[in-house]
């Protein structure tokens, strides 16, 4: 086993005879394999450099973009919510203000210290291109129940809970965590 960060190709006659490492080392082979990762998780070394081992074998290169990827948020609400998890709820990601969604899907998803996270987050990343600061996500907690079921719903709740506080009075409706 030989490890060291690829740096460089060497190149033979029409095609790629090796490597070179970070030290100065160079490894010839009468085939060599690129399976570098792409740039999610630098540190297992999964940092983005093989784009540019791959651009010297002379192929194209799209630049690459987030995508499979949790989304960090801006403010510090979700530092609060950190470690709430969500199910059976419908994320919609959307284009600054625009109206119609770029994706809803009915799933799971988590915050995290730094925004959220989990299955249907992963899935909405890959709709994204730029800054995350050009897009909105909109949590439907209860997608089951249509305006009309839900007003029903929270009224039958206050009914219910009408000597409590209010943000006791959520308990039935919401995770604990949100009801702030």
């Amino acid at each position: 086993i030989v490890t060291g960060k690829a740096v460089s190709l060497v190149k033979g006659e029409g095609c790629v005879a090796g490597v070179m490492v970070e030290d100065g080392r160079q490894f010839l082979a009468p085939s060599v394999v690129l399976a570098t990762g792409g740039m999610s998780y630098p540190a297992v070394g999964s940092d983005g450099s093989g784009y540019e081992l791959a651009r010297q074998a002379g192929h194209t290169i799209i630049p690459p973009r987030a995508s499979l990827v949790p989304v960090e948020c801006m403010g510090d609400f979700y530092g609060k919510l950190m470690g709430l998890s969500l199910r059976n709820v419908t994320l919609s990601l959307y284009f600054k203000e625009k109206k119609k969604p770029l994706f809803r899907e009915l799933g799971e998803m988590l915050f995290t210290h730094f925004g959220v996270s989990g299955p249907l987050v992963l899935s909405a990343s890959s709709y994204m291109k730029g800054s995350a600061r050009d897009y909105r996500m909109v949590i439907d907690l209860k997608p089951g129940l249509d305006p009309q079921q839900l007003d029903t719903r929270i009224l039958r709740d206050f009914t219910e809970s009408k000597n409590r506080d209010f943000s006791n009075s959520l308990g039935a409706l919401l995770p604990r965590a949100i009801i702030p």
